[in-house]
């Protein structure tokens, strides 16, 4: 499901910069397959399990409907421009999630609406930027990434329902991945390479087994280490520039 990873990755790029921007980074071993059966749950662990999944689903649905706001409610400005509440409602589901992937209470209002927030005006600067920049994505290059999205799911019902999980439309989607082929082209043309050292993938890996359990060995990671950490730089490069073009912007919140 690695392209399915990828697609949550970049929806909530912006939001998980902002959310995990006080937190420690936590060192975590690449994903290795395993030849090894899992071993079955039981019928009344999967039937918990199932009903843990539906009272998480309602909670996150229930802090969803009390902080949205009015579709076409102007909720900031920036550099003049309207950011509309269409766009803070469909970013409010993903920063809830990143939330609580980072140990964080969704159910707080007031740190919902600044990350909301927080988010939806990252992403209307870089937005700005990406057009100044004359950056575009190639409709070939959207529609491939979207049928690979696709191709992780068995059927279109759930395919839709996943859609529907994470409150997207399939133009929404699309624009969504538009914007994201745009982020990648910026970072690559307009940002400083990143450089990932031979000294970085063994200072990686030392954490990893510092940290006790079984490590594969170095030869067997490297690469996806040092992915990792490339990977980890390109944020921090994406976090500074977001940063710097803030300092620069006109910015007015409105709720």
């Amino acid at each position: 499901m690695k392209q399915r990873i990828m697609m949550i990755a970049f929806l909530l790029l912006i939001v998980g910069l902002a959310a995990c921007s006080n937190d420690k980074s936590e060192t975590t071993a690449p994903e290795q397959e395993s030849d090894s059966a899992n071993t079955e749950e039981s019928n009344d662990e999967q039937q918990q399990a199932t009903a843990d999944q539906e009272q998480q689903q309602a909670d996150i649905e229930e802090i969803i409907s009390s902080n949205q706001v009015d579709e076409e409610e102007v909720v900031a400005t920036v550099n003049g421009k309207e950011v509309a509440g269409s766009k803070y409602n469909l970013m409010l589901q993903q920063t809830i999630s990143t939330l609580q992937q980072y140990g964080q209470d969704p159910s707080d209002e007031d740190l919902v609406k600044e990350q909301t927030m927080n988010a939806v005006i990252s992403q209307e600067i870089l937005a700005q930027e990406l057009e100044n920049k004359g950056i575009e994505a190639k409709e070939a290059d959207i529609n491939d990434q979207v049928e690979k999205f696709k191709g992780n799911f068995e059927t279109d019902k759930q395919y839709k329902d996943y859609l529907a999980q994470l409150n997207l439309s399939e133009s929404e989607l699309l624009e969504q991945v538009a914007y994201d082929i745009k982020i990648q082209q910026y970072i690559d043309t307009e940002m400083e390479s990143v450089e990932v050292s031979d000294q970085d993938v063994e200072d990686y890996y030392e954490q990893l087994s510092s940290q006790g359990g079984e490590v594969p060995e170095l030869s067997e990671v490297e690469s996806q280490i040092r992915e990792q950490l490339a990977s980890q730089q390109k944020s921090t490069k994406l976090n500074e520039k977001i940063k710097e073009l803030k300092e620069e912007a006109e910015i007015e919140t409105l709720i």
